[in-house]
């Protein structure tokens, strides 16, 4: 260990305790040229991936009035986090991703919507489908959501089995979960 090295790790003993640290520039400095070298080269002048002709031709304007036209329905989801609805003050589903989301389903129609995991975006489909009165069939599977979104239960969700709805199974025996 160099000099500098062992006289930083002994000034890091003693800034530990007010969460403060002493280092080098060195690998920050590596990182730039890195990054540099790659811009200089092109890297970030063409995609990684080539871009797939559905994405070509998609026009994300009939949406985008969608999310105008819903504005008004969209601005109760700014209110703090009410229990059993959804709204913009949470950690995984947020704006602009819900007005989108929200816009699609009112924009489209769908018959049904089958949903990988559940929560907040699930409380998002069920306001979106009540608001457009739409008979939609929302079928969320999740084992352990991170809400409680069972309640209220809208009518066109049934707890019968094959008949959509959801189905939480949680606790032990996580290799026995079962999803219908």
């Amino acid at each position: 260990m160099g000099l500098f090295t062992a006289t930083k790790a002994f000034a890091n003993l003693l800034l530990a305790p007010l969460n403060l640290r002493l280092d080098s520039r060195t690998a920050e400095r590596a990182e730039a040229a890195r990054l540099e070298r790659l811009v200089a080269a092109g890297h970030f002048d063409r995609p990684i991936f080539p871009l797939l002709p559905q994405f070509q031709k998609c026009d994300p304007a009939p949406i985008l009035a969608a999310v105008k036209e819903h504005e008004p329905q969209l601005q109760r989801f700014t209110a703090s986090n009410v229990s059993g609805q959804f709204s913009f003050a949470n950690d995984y589903y947020m704006s602009p991703d819900a007005e989108v989301l929200y816009s699609i389903v009112r924009l489209y129609k769908p018959r049904r919507i089958v949903e990988a995991g559940a929560g907040n975006s699930t409380l998002l489909f069920r306001h979106a489908i009540a608001d457009g009165g739409l008979e939609t069939r929302l079928t969320s599977i999740d084992p352990c959501p991170r809400r409680e979104i069972r309640r209220p239960r809208p009518a066109h969700l049934s707890p019968r089995r094959g008949h959509g709805g959801f189905f939480p199974v949680c606790g032990v025996g996580a290799e026995r979960h079962s999803f219908y």
